[in-house]
C-alpha cells in the first residue's frame, strides 16, 4: 500500500472499564449507507478509465472517503483531481495494489470546509470507484451514504425520488468539468404535473441547488435535469423521517442520476421486516400516462413472485409503499417493466438493532436497467459497529451460481466463495460473517453459471462507528435510557439462546427505610444519569449531582447495575433517596446475566427499593418474551418489587409479561407521538387508561418528559416554554390521578443525538444549573 499518509484510520474503539456494560448496549440514533454495484456488462459511452463524482463535502460534521477497488492481477496507478466551486483543483496520484482496496481521506487531502467533486482516471481498466460520506447534518441528522462513480458525462440526468416535506432537505449537485458554463433546466415531475426551474453551473466547477428552495415545501417530485453542456449530477437528501405508524429515524442518502429512462428496472435489496419501511418511486417523463408492472421476488421459502400493475400519469411521479404491495416480513427484490420508458428508485428507512449494534437511518438506490454478469464494489467494512450485506437477485426462472471475491487492505484477496441463487428469488449474505471481522474490503461478484443477476451492497453503521462524530472518539457513549429505537429485527437474525432457569427464591434482609423526604419535595422521581459531558465520573462529582436534585425528588431511577451505577446506589441511599435500580440488558446473554446478578446482589444488600430489568427490550426485539420473563423471575425471587419498562403501546401486546411484573413501568412521550403541547396531557391520560384497563390492578409508574430544544416532531415543538408547561401540567395530572413517575431526565447529556433533541431533555443543563424555565415551576414564588 502506498501513500500511507492519507489513509484513514478507522479507530478501534475501546470501552472504558467501568462503563463496559453501558457501552455494550448503547442505543443512540444511528445510521446506514448503501452502494449499488456497477455491472461490468453495462455499456460505457466515455473512456473506460474515467470515473466522476459530483457530490462531496468536508465541512463541519462531514467526513468523506474515496475508495478504489482493484480486482486485477497488477497494481494500478490512479490519478484523482478534486474540483471546487471556482477554486483551483487539487491533484493526487496513488497506487492500488493488485487484488486490493485503497482508501483516500478526502478531508485530509483537500482541507476542511470544501464542497468538492472528484474525477478519477487510470490506465488500468476494471477498477471500481466509490465515495463514502459520513455526516452529522446540521448537528442533528447522523448518517452515511455510499455512491458509485459515474463513467461518463451526459446532458440529461434523471432522478425518480425527491421530497421537500417536513424534516427533508433535498439537494442536487452538478459537476461541470468543461470550459464553458452549463445552462441547466430542472423539470420536476410531481403528482400534480411538471414544474420547470432554471440554473447555471460555472465552467470547471461544481454547483449545488437546494430543491426545497426551487420547489417550495411539501412536494413529492421526480427530476429530469437537462444541460447544454456535458455534466454529472447527484441528489443528496438529509432527513428526519416520520414514517408509517410510530417509525422515526434521521440520516441521509444520495443517488447518482441515471442518464436515460428505460423499460426495465431491478432492485436486488429490499425488506418489509419490522423496523424497515420500503418505498418505490416511479418517474414518468412521457406526455402520456404509462403502465408499470412490478414482480416482487422474495427470499427462500417466502413464497412465489407477486405481480402488481400501476398507472403513472403523464409527466408525473407515483409512490408505492412496498409492505402494502408485497406483504409484511418479506425479504424482497423487485423487477419493474413497462412498454414505455420510465425511471424508478427505492428509498428505504430503518430503525433496528442486531448483534449489539443499533442502526437508524435510510438509504436509496436507483434501479438497475439490466442484469449483469459481474459487479465490483469498492467500499466495504466489517469493523466494529458496521454491518455489510450482499443482496443477489436472480430475476430469471433459471438458477444461477455466483462467485464472491473479497479484496482487502489488510490481508489481500480472500479465498473465493460460491453462492447458488435459485430462479425468481433473492439471496442475502452477511459479509461480516462471510469475509470475517475488521476488514476494509472491495467485493467482486461474478456469475459462473446461469443467467445474469443484480447485486446491491447495503452497509449499516451504528453511530459509535461513524467517523464524522467529533465527540466520544475514545469509546462509545453510555446507553440512552429513554428513546430506544422502534421495534425491528435485522435481516436473518441469529437465534437467541434459552434463558437461564428461574432460581429458587432467596428472601433478602429487610432494607432500612430511607429518611423521610424533605417537606418541599415537589416531584415523585427523576431519571438519573451523571454523564453530562464526560464518562469519567468521580465519587465527588456523583455526590454533587445527587445533591442538586435532592430538594426536589424522592426517587431516582438508574439504568444499570455495574460500575458507576453501583457507586450511585450507595451514594443515593446515603442521601435518603428511594431507588428504582436498573439492569442494563440487551441481546448479549452473558452480559445480561452479569447485570442481573449484580442487581440481585444490590437488592440483597439493601440498596434497591424497586427493580426495573431492562428498558424497551421486547419492542426492539433484543429479547423474546420468554427470555424477559426468565430475567424478571430471577430478580423477583429476591422479594423486591420488580418490573421492566416498555412503551405504552407495547405493554398492550405483552399480557404475559404484565403477569410477571409487580408493577408496570410505562414510557409515554407525547413529544415522540408527535402530539402538540396543547393535547399532550390528554394523550398521556388516554394511553394511561388503556393500560390501566389491562393492568389487573397493578400500579402503573410513568416515565415521561419534553425537550427544551431540538427538532420538531410532527406537531410537537421542543422549546423551553413548552417543556416547562408540560412539566407543570403533567405533575398536576399525576397528583390528581395518584400516579407515581420518573421524570426524564435530571441532567442534559451532550453526547445524545436522537432526533436533534437528545442533549436537551434535562431539568438541569450540562453545567448542572437548573434551567430557568423549570426553576419557575419547581420553585414557585411564595403566596
Amino acid at each position: 500500500m502506498t501513500c500511507w499518509g492519507i489513509l484513514p484510520v478507522r479507530r478501534k474503539i475501546s470501552i472504558n472499564g467501568s462503563l463496559k456494560t453501558i457501552a455494550a448496549v448503547a442505543v443512540v440514533l444511528l445510521l446506514a449507507q448503501i452502494g449499488v454495484g456497477l455491472a461490468a456488462a453495462k455499456s460505457e459511452a466515455a473512456s473506460v478509465n474515467t470515473w466522476y463524482l459530483a457530490e462531496g463535502f468536508t465541512g463541519p460534521g462531514f467526513q468523506e472517503y474515496l475508495c478504489v477497488g482493484n480486482p486485477g492481477g497488477s497494481a494500478a496507478s490512479v490519478n484523482v483531481a478534486f474540483l471546487f466551486n471556482g477554486a483551483a483543483s487539487r491533484k493526487l496520484t496513488c497506487t492500488v495494489p493488485a487484488r486490493s482496496r485503497y482508501t483516500v481521506d478526502v478531508n485530509a487531502v483537500v482541507g476542511e470546509g470544501r464542497e468538492v467533486s472528484a474525477i478519477v482516471t487510470s490506465a488500468s481498466s476494471g477498477l471500481a470507484v466509490e465515495r463514502s460520506q459520513y455526516f452529522v447534518y446540521q448537528g442533528a441528522y447522523i448518517g452515511s451514504h455510499v455512491v458509485s462513480a459515474a463513467r461518463s458525462l451526459a446532458r440529461a440526468w434523471y432522478f425518480a425520488e425527491g421530497y421537500t416535506g417536513p424534516g427533508f432537505d433535498e439537494y442536487v449537485s452538478v459537476l461541470n468539468p468543461g470550459a464553458l458554463p452549463a445552462s441547466l433546466t430542472f423539470r420536476f415531475q410531481t403528482p400534480g404535473g411538471e414544474l420547470v426551474r432554471k440554473g447555471t453551473a460555472a465552467a470547471g466547477s461544481r454547483a449545488t441547488f437546494k430543491v426545497n428552495d426551487l420547489l417550495g415545501p411539501g412536494i413529492e417530485s421526480s427530476l429530469a435535469l437537462e444541460s447544454d453542456q456535458p455534466v454529472i449530477a447527484e441528489r443528496p437528501t438529509y432527513f428526519s423521517y416520520q414514517g408509517v405508524g410510530s417509525m422515526k429515524c434521521s440520516g441521509g442518502h444520495c443517488v447518482m442520476g441515471a442518464t436515460a429512462p428505460g423499460t426495465v428496472s431491478y432492485f436486488a435489496e429490499g425488506t418489509t421486516r419490522a423496523g424497515f419501511q420500503e418505498w418505490l418511486t416511479l418517474q414518468n417523463t412521457n406526455a402520456r400516462a404509462i403502465s408499470v408492472t412490478a414482480a416482487y421476488q422474495f427470499g427462500p421459502g417466502q413464497g412465489q413472485p407477486l405481480i402488481r400493475s400501476y398507472t403513472v400519469a403523464a409527466k408525473s411521479r407515483h409512490t408505492l409503499y412496498v409492505p402494502t404491495e408485497a406483504g409484511a416480513e418479506k425479504d424482497v427484490s423487485v423487477r419493474l417493466t413497462s412498454r414505455d420508458r420510465f425511471l424508478a428508485e427505492r428509498p428505504m428507512y430503518f430503525d433496528f438493532s442486531h448483534a449489539g449494534s443499533y442502526f437508524a437511518d435510510g438509504n436509496c438506490a436507483a434501479g438497475a436497467q439490466a442484469a449483469g454478469s459481474q459487479y465490483v464494489m469498492a467500499e466495504g467494512y466489517t469493523g466494529p459497529y458496521f454491518e455489510e450485506w450482499l443482496s443477489v437477485q436472480n430475476p430469471s426462472s433459471t438458477p444461477s451460481t455466483v462467485a464472491i471475491e473479497y479484496f482487502t487492505q489488510e490481508k489481500g484477496a480472500l479465498p473465493t466463495r460460491t453462492l447458488k441463487v435459485p430462479g425468481n428469488t433473492r439471496s442475502t449474505v452477511l459479509v461480516n460473517s462471510d469475509a470475517g471481522p475488521n476488514l476494509s474490503l472491495s467485493t467482486r461478484v461474478t456469475v459462473k453459471s446461469g443467467p445474469g443477476v443484480v447485486v446491491e451492497r447495503p452497509i449499516f453503521v451504528d453511530p459509535r462507528g461513524n467517523p464524522a462524530l467529533t465527540v466520544n472518539h475514545d469509546g462509545p457513549p453510555p446507553v440512552d435510557p429513554v428513546t430506544p429505537p422502534a421495534p425491528a429485527p435485522a435481516p436473518d437474525p441469529a437465534p437467541t439462546p434459552t434463558p437461564d432457569p428461574t432460581p429458587t427464591p432467596v428472601p433478602p434482609p429487610d432494607p432500612p427505610p430511607p429518611p423521610p423526604a424533605p417537606a418541599n419535595i415537589v416531584m415523585h422521581g427523576m431519571c438519573f444519569s451523571p454523564y453530562l459531558t464526560s464518562w469519567n465520573m468521580s465519587i465527588a462529582q456523583l455526590s454533587s449531582l445527587l445533591d442538586k436534585i435532592a430538594p426536589y425528588s424522592q426517587w431516582i431511577r438508574t439504568f444499570g447495575s455495574e460500575g458507576d451505577w453501583d457507586t450511585m446506589l450507595n451514594l443515593a441511599k446515603s442521601k435518603g433517596f428511594h431507588v428504582a435500580a436498573g439492569a442494563d440488558i440487551w441481546s448479549d446473554q452473558a452480559s445480561n446475566q452479569a447485570e442481573v446478578n449484580q442487581l440481585i446482589a444490590q437488592v440483597q444488600g439493601g440498596k434497591v427499593d424497586r427493580a426495573v430489568v431492562g428498558d424497551e427490550m421486547l419492542e426492539n426485539n433484543a429479547l423474546t418474551q420468554d427470555q424477559m420473563i426468565g430475567y424478571l423471575r430471577q430478580v423477583r425471587a429476591t422479594g423486591v418489587p420488580t418490573s421492566t419498562s416498555q412503551s405504552a403501546y407495547y405493554w398492550l401486546q405483552t399480557p404475559r409479561v404484565i403477569a410477571e411484573c409487580d408493577f408496570i413501568t410505562m414510557n409515554i412521550y407525547p413529544f415522540w407521538d408527535q402530539v402538540s403541547i396543547n393535547n399532550a396531557i390528554s394523550d398521556v391520560d388516554t394511553q394511561y387508561k388503556k393500560l390501566q384497563a389491562i393492568a389487573g390492578g397493578k400500579q402503573i409508574i410513568i416515565e415521561t418528559g419534553w425537550p427544551t430544544a431540538g427538532q420538531t416532531s410532527g406537531q410537537a415543538v421542543p422549546s423551553s416554554a413548552n417543556a416547562a408547561r408540560y412539566l407543570k401540567d403533567f405533575m398536576a395530572w399525576a397528583k390528581t390521578k395518584g400516579v407515581d413517575y420518573y421524570y426524564f431526565e435530571a441532567f442534559d447529556e451532550s453526547w445524545k443525538v436522537e432526533g436533534g433533541c437528545g442533549p436537551h431533555w434535562g431539568l438541569w443543563g450540562t453545567d448542572a444549573t437548573l434551567k430557568p424555565e423549570y426553576s419557575a415551576v419547581l420553585n414557585p414564588p411564595a403566596q
